[in-house]
């Protein structure tokens, strides 16, 4: 996964930590308990252009994308059995946090909020139909109602799963399964929500399951720097004698290399003496310039031919008609008739090429007539001896039985 939110980091103050080609960045305060924050690939950390942490439940970070930025708010509610004002704290400091973003950058609201979701109609289309629960808790219609003052909807209650795929939080004894992790996502990019449930099979030390979403969303990327390409070595020189001067140059260089325990480093140093010694020395093989079929005459041409056709859209008569077609065709020429006859000479009239053509095909035509013999040939046959009288007689009465007895 590109980017994870995580909860009850349970770390002091905040910051980063690199390891295994991820960077986490967490939120937290004085004592161990809770905090949050997103576990980004390295790849991706060019697109990061903020990371706020605010509380041990709140952060946020901002990711340049394509068309617009995306701010990705980590969320950690309290439990459904905590007092009123803590409650009412956190979603205070939620609405204070979500207000203060600029309004023009889209948000996706994700965490563990502690709130189940029902089906309730009223809702609807804040939440989907596609919820584990019936009803919803409190902490469930504290989120609704943060979502419906935002225009957000609850993507993940929207998507057809099994229940296992839908439940995110498992009690101790095994037998109470919630769902309790949501994604909120702002009305004007839920379509790029693809797909929303619960991993099972990842492994964590956590009674919670890894929520997983696929957002299809295009994220800004930097084009690539064109390398010039420098060509290939002129390996030809080393026939003339610029091949001594290269040798002696290339081990004066390699008299110079220090002794180092590592080969691999010895070899890297060897390997840059011999290519740098080679462009100093022998140089590259210059590059062919391709012959330019768009010369001067196509461009004249050209031109001649685009201010014709503006003659004739300002004025549409004949004489500019005319004129365009003079204009293009200029310097047209036939193609002139060649013929070679068979001693060789060239012949260009039409008539003594019409006579060369007519004497051409009466030789070819009129050829003499020879007479070829052609033997008959017989194919070989079997001899049948044609059957006698009494076998006739024998075959007919056969029949008759035959046709008695059906």
């Amino acid at each position: 996964m590109d980017i994870t939110a995580i909860q009850e980091v349970r770390w002091t103050s905040s910051g980063s930590l690199k390891s295994q080609g991820m960077t986490l960045f967490y939120s937290g305060e004085d004592k161990h308990e809770r905090g949050v924050g997103f576990i980004i690939k390295d790849n991706l950390l060019p697109q990061i252009t903020n990371f706020k942490p605010i509380n041990d439940r709140l952060c946020y970070i901002e990711l340049k994308c394509k068309w617009h930025n995306l701010i990705l708010i980590n969320c950690y509610s309290p439990t459904e059995d905590k007092n009123e004002e803590i409650k009412n704290e956190f979603f205070d400091n939620l609405d204070m946090l979500y207000d203060s973003l600029p309004a023009d950058k889209p948000k996706i609201v994700i965490g563990d909020f502690n709130a189940k979701i029902g089906k309730e109609t009223i809702y609807k289309p804040t939440i989907g139909s596609e919820s584990l629960h019936e009803e919803s808790n409190d902490n469930g219609y504290r989120l609704i109602s943060f979502a419906v003052a935002r225009n957000m909807t609850i993507s993940s209650t929207c998507f057809p799963h099994k229940n296992i795929h839908k439940q995110t939080w498992i009690s101790p004894c095994g037998y109470v399964r919630n769902q309790i992790d949501h994604i909120v996502v702002d009305s004007r990019i839920k379509s790029c929500i693809r797909d929303v449930r619960s991993m099972r099979g990842s492994s964590a030390m956590s009674d919670h399951f890894l929520v997983r979403a696929k957002i299809n969303i295009r994220i800004s990327t930097e084009w690539r720097k064109k390398q010039k390409h420098k060509g290939k070595i002129d390996r030809d020189a080393l026939k003339t004698s610029t091949a001594k001067v290269y040798q002696e140059k290339l081990m004066s260089k390699i008299q110079n290399i220090q002794e180092r325990p590592n080969i691999s480093e010895i070899w890297k140093e060897v390997e840059q003496i011999v290519k740098t010694t080679a462009e100093e020395v022998l140089g590259y093989i210059p590059e062919k310039t391709r012959k330019m079929w768009f010369n001067e005459e196509c461009k004249r041409v050209l031109h001649e031919k685009d201010r014709a056709r503006m003659k004739v859209l300002h004025e549409p008569n004949e004489d500019n008609k005319r004129l365009k077609a003079n204009e293009v065709r200029h310097g047209y020429k036939p193609r002139p008739n060649v013929m070679r006859k068979s001693d060789g000479t060239l012949l260009t009239g039409n008539k003594e090429i019409a006579c060369e053509f007519k004497d051409m095909f009466a030789n070819l035509l009129n050829q003499p007539i020879i007479n070829i013999t052609v033997n008959e040939l017989t194919t070989v046959e079997q001899l049948l001896v044609a059957p006698s009288k009494n076998e006739l007689e024998m075959g007919l009465i056969c029949l008759r039985m035959v046709k008695h007895q059906a």
